[in-house]
């Protein structure tokens, strides 16, 4: 079975449910859901549609360690510190796995997946590298800020809403993330992002952009003529609804 890895706690339980089920209805075979919640600990607390789904081989929920509590740049933020979980996925998630797909919970499937994951893995086993996501920023006079904030080297800056993990190579990284957060702090602009690609610096697989189709609605309710935004959701797999208007949400009513 394909790993797939949510992190979120009770103020995204919706949100992370509808992506769920969409990767479920959307799948041709059983899979396995591992999620790190801030409060729960018991697959007890997910609907009855998900748990019963035919296509739901195994759900696993893992309640975050609160003593990892340094997380940077929250405070008026869209975004819960259960974006920070995923860095401490190693010790929640057996060692025995060997790849891990991460899906942030603003992310609605509406395409089967699994061919295309499994194709990026068998590249990303191959290249031995740890991940594979999508560029989001390639370095220009307009963007250096970023680089230099994060005291970057090469010179592409990735999105972290989709990360396929080489999950054995990721443990044996044996990185410290919660001294490098401490490390980092007031850098971190973009949270978990940031921190990962000051950690990986440009050395990652690059993802087949339909795993991972940025829309931000904020963008696409002011420029409506530069965005087909029904042809962009019938071409691709993963949506993924960045920045702080959401679908569900009153500002990202279309």
């Amino acid at each position: 079975m394909i790993n797939f890895l949510y992190c979120f706690d009770q103020n995204y339980n919706f949100q992370a449910f509808s992506s769920i089920i969409s990767l479920l209805d959307k799948v041709d075979e059983k899979i396995h859901i591992f999620i790190i919640h801030k409060t729960e600990k018991s697959k007890d607390f997910m609907p009855t549609k998900i748990l019963e789904h035919k296509n739901l081989g195994r759900a696993d929920v893992y309640l975050f360690d609160r003593k990892n509590s340094n997380f940077p740049n929250l405070l008026n933020s869209h975004v819960s510190e259960a974006t920070y979980y995923r860095l401490f996925c190693q010790n929640y998630i057996p060692h025995s796995i060997k790849t891990l797909f991460y899906i942030d919970a603003d992310i609605i499937c509406v395409k089967n997946p699994l061919p295309e994951i499994r194709s990026d893995t068998q590249r990303l086993i191959k290249s031995k590298k740890i991940i594979s996501v999508k560029t989001e920023v390639v370095k220009s006079p307009k963007s250096t800020e970023v680089f230099e904030r994060l005291s970057m080297i090469n010179s592409k800056y990735f999105n972290a809403g989709v990360m396929n993990i080489n999950y054995k190579e990721w443990v044996n990284l044996n990185i410290d993330f919660s001294n490098k957060l401490i490390e980092l702090n007031s850098r971190l602009q973009f949270w978990d992002q940031d921190l990962l690609n000051n950690i990986f610096d440009g050395d990652y697989q690059e993802l087949d952009e339909r795993l991972n189709k940025v829309i931000d609605l904020a963008y696409y309710e002011y420029e409506k003529n530069d965005i087909d935004l029904k042809s962009t959701i019938g071409n691709n797999i993963f949506i993924h609804f960045a920045g702080s208007h959401k679908p569900w949400s009153v500002n990202g009513i279309m």
